[in-house]
């Protein structure tokens, strides 16, 4: 997925249902998106929602950090 692809999906998800959000990291696959905490289960439901969209939610949390090394670490064998 492209960069624009994942803001449209973004767009329609998070914009239209007026949740302010911002992206902190995209890899291609996989990406971080910061949302106020008030916001974060709208924001969940409004992602998991979309129907026929490649996004999901693999994790939510508090802190960047522990999303950095828990969802874009990379795998070790």
């Amino acid at each position: 997925m492209s960069d624009e692809e994942f803001l449209s999906c973004l767009n329609v998800s998070l914009a239209s249902s007026g949740i302010r959000f911002k992206v902190i990291q995209f890899d291609g696959r996989r990406g971080i998106v910061r949302v106020a905490g008030p916001d974060q289960g709208r924001a969940v439901d409004a992602i998991n929602g979309m129907a026929g969209e490649a996004l999901e939610t693999l994790r939510a949390s508090g802190t960047l950090r522990s999303l950095r090394e828990g969802v874009l670490a990379p795998k070790s064998s």
